[in-house]
């Protein structure tokens, strides 16, 4: 019978963009090593608000409860000092331990609002030391353009010789879903992942925490998960994850281009049109030759809304150019297009 077990934070359906931020860490805190500092890009924000989000942290440690600090943004969030689960050894001479927060409220505070990273701080004050996996946070944008069903189960389970553990996923049937595990083992061990009658497996090393990422077919109604009965090794699952996130997508074309030599330099005017559904928060226009970025602007703050056009001027020094490259890279929420397009100059 697996040990520990995994718990059901209570399901999300929301408008809105999942961002979803893994960080194998594998760092030990002691008095020789004291802190970590790490950046967390909150890519593509844009002042939104947060709906939801969560920060979990793995530790290996003597100790249940480690002498840290932890801080968000100069925030501190270790008021919750004890782990919600924890798996011990064999031996009781270290164990597993995981922390799990609820940051919503940190993210949507009014000086990291409009942030597009915050920085996490771990740091030792003291006792045995410890090590940190991992760290993980997801976080759901607000925004109409976007809609996401998210269902997470964390914890910690012990899964040997071949034991399974099952995850419904039937309220995803007919959206495109993801499945994220996160996972650890002491040895090297083959985990098999079943969806429905679909198996495939993923190799995880030794002693390390990895994240995989499964897409589900859209008639998936289970998921099971454990390590192979061809090389069985213990298993620790931290969280099983799916989720569905579906935006609006902005399309963006050059739907005319003019070019005329002025002196020395290249001036091209661009027309762009959005085909799409929505429009794009960010635009980056770039004209290249053989790869090399010659000449590159962006528009932050961009206004083209479905079925308009944006005019922009650009200039590239050179007059001996007999073709271009002009490429469109755009963004909307935690999504990036890329569209290329070479332009004959003689």
């Amino acid at each position: 019978m697996p040990k520990g077990g995994l718990s059901m934070i209570p399901a999300v359906s929301t408008n809105g963009d999942l961002l979803t931020v893994f960080k194998p860490v594998e760092e030990t805190l002691s008095s020789y090593n004291s802190k970590i500092l790490m950046p967390i890009n909150l890519f593509n924000r844009g002042s939104r608000r947060v709906s939801y989000a969560i920060l979990e942290l793995l530790v290996e440690s003597r100790r249940p409860v480690p002498e840290w600090r932890l801080k968000l943004d100069n925030i501190s969030i270790t008021r919750q000092f004890k782990p919600a689960y924890s798996i011990m050894a064999d031996d009781g001479e270290r164990g597993m331990h995981k922390f799990i927060y609820d940051v919503t409220s940190i993210l949507n505070a009014h000086e990291i609002v409009d942030k597009e990273w915050v920085n996490i701080l771990i740091k030792y004050e003291g006792g045995n030391p410890f090590a940190v996996k991992y760290i993980l946070l997801d976080a759901i944008y607000e925004d109409q353009d976007a809609y996401t069903t998210y269902k997470h189960s964390s914890g910690l389970m012990l899964l040997e010789n071949s034991e399974k553990v099952s995850f419904a996923t039937r309220e995803f049937c007919g959206k495109p879903a993801v499945l994220r595990l996160i996972a650890y083992t002491p040895k090297h061990v083959k985990v098999e992942i079943t969806a429905n009658n679909y198996k495939t497996a993923a190799q995880i090393p030794q002693e390390r925490v990895e994240e995989y990422t499964l897409t589900l077919d859209r008639g998936t109604e289970f998921v099971e998960v454990g390590p192979s009965p061809e090389k069985s090794s213990p298993l620790v699952i931290s969280s099983l994850t799916v989720y569905s996130s579906v935006v609006k997508q902005p399309l963006l074309e050059l739907c005319g281009v003019d070019h005329s030599l002025e002196g020395n330099k290249l001036k091209f005017k661009l027309q762009i049109c959005n085909k799409g559904e929505s429009p794009p928060d960010k635009l980056i226009v770039s004209l290249m030759k053989r790869g090399n970025v010659l000449c590159s602007l962006q528009d932050s703050r961009i206004n083209i809304p479905p079925g308009s056009t944006l005019e922009r001027v650009i200039e590239v020094p050179g007059s001996r150019l007999d073709e271009i490259n002009i490429r469109l890279v755009w963004f909307k929420l935690t999504r990036r297009w890329v569209r290329d397009e070479v332009v004959k100059l003689r």
